[in-house]
């Protein structure tokens, strides 16, 4: 498939806002309605569709393609397992030696190291689901293969519906809320509410035209933000401590805002925008955020033990910069890294 520097582009953005979420939570730790906590709640709430971002960009690529079941094992899924494992030792051997503890080698350190890499660390998740898209993917072809747009519709439709629902679930300062929500909740919503959603929506907003010069969706991405931002306050401030039942995937707000931000980047003429001295640094830096997406955690965590966080300046200037940091620290390992192909394919 050609290369579509739009979806590079969309993916170095996604790669970034997961940055913007781990960096902004540290603004979260101080007290609900302070101005650090309300600074990092208005940075999260912008970048929460990051990871579904992601998934869509998946789908928008693997489910356009015919590969065997060998393929998937071989190539996708076997190679995620043997990331993931590493990945998990490498953030296992971090906490051990990041502990104020004996770091002698004896029969406790290595339980310690072996209990944490059977847990994994905490954004690892993303790479046990991916396997699960990989292995559900011929199924997912089936449902696409005959391009059945009105299916497509109705698919991301339903999504809308059970997302709007799943929200209406977690806003309980609506007057009897617990018995909207109780109704609602006797309804198996999870059962559309997965990954496997988004993996068929990149491919749908991908390989369809129908949303073109409908700019209203840029209109509910940000209005999603919004809402997001406020009813997490409001959420928040009811329950004197983070509420993040507006943070998830599922929410209506981060799908309304996926579906912008996916639809602007396949739209908008940024690439046109770009000289072809961008674009080589595009193809570049593209390829290495899966990398920079495990990398990037341990990088952060190093900065913050060395005391470089978001309290170095206002939290309104300090949040994009230690993003921006940790971004750049990351890339410049993965690239080194992928100097070195053998050791490349089973690290990033």
């Amino acid at each position: 498939m050609e290369r579509d520097y739009r979806i590079d582009l969309l993916r170095i953005f996604a790669c970034l806002m997961v940055v913007f979420i781990h960096v902004s939570a540290f603004g979260m730790l101080a007290d609900v309605g302070s101005f650090n906590w309300n600074i990092g709640n208005i940075y999260d709430s912008l970048v929460r569709s990051a990871v579904p971002l992601f998934v869509m960009i998946s789908g928008a690529f693997l489910l356009s393609k015919n590969i065997s079941y060998k393929e998937i094992f071989s190539k996708y899924i076997l190679r995620i397992l043997i990331i993931y494992i590493i990945w998990c030792i490498v953030y296992a051997v971090y906490s051990f030696i990041d502990m104020k503890m004996d770091h002698s080698l004896n029969w406790n350190s290595i339980s310690f190291i072996i209990n944490h890499t059977v847990q994994g660390y905490f954004h690892l998740w993303y790479l046990p689901m991916l396997c699960i898209l990989y292995l559900i993917t011929p199924f997912l072809r089936k449902i696409v293969k005959d391009n059945d747009s009105k299916l497509l519709e109705y698919g991301f439709f339903l999504f809308l519906f059970a997302a709007i629902l799943k929200t209406i679930v977690g806003m309980e300062f609506i007057p009897k809320q617990n018995i909207i929500a109780t109704f609602i909740l006797k309804f198996p919503l999870d059962f559309i509410l997965q990954y496997y959603s988004y993996y068929l929506l990149g491919y749908y907003l991908y390989n369809s035209n129908k949303f073109k010069g409908q700019k209203r969706y840029y209109t509910f991405a940000i209005l999603s933000f919004i809402g997001c931002t406020i009813f997490t306050y409001l959420m928040s401030n009811k329950l004197g401590q983070l509420s993040e039942a507006f943070y998830g995937s599922f929410v209506i707000f981060t799908v309304l805002e996926a579906v912008g931000i996916f639809l602007f980047f396949k739209y908008s003429n940024l690439i046109g925008l770009v000289s072809n001295k961008l674009k080589s640094i595009i193809k570049v830096v593209a390829p290495a955020t899966f990398g920079i997406y495990l990398i990037h955690i341990l990088v952060l965590n190093i900065m913050v033990n060395y005391g470089i966080d978001i309290s170095i300046c206002n939290s309104i200037l300090s949040i994009p910069l230690i993003v921006i940091l940790v971004f750049m620290i990351s890339f410049i390992i993965i690239y080194l890294i992928k100097k070195i192909p053998i050791i490349s394919k089973y690290l990033c």
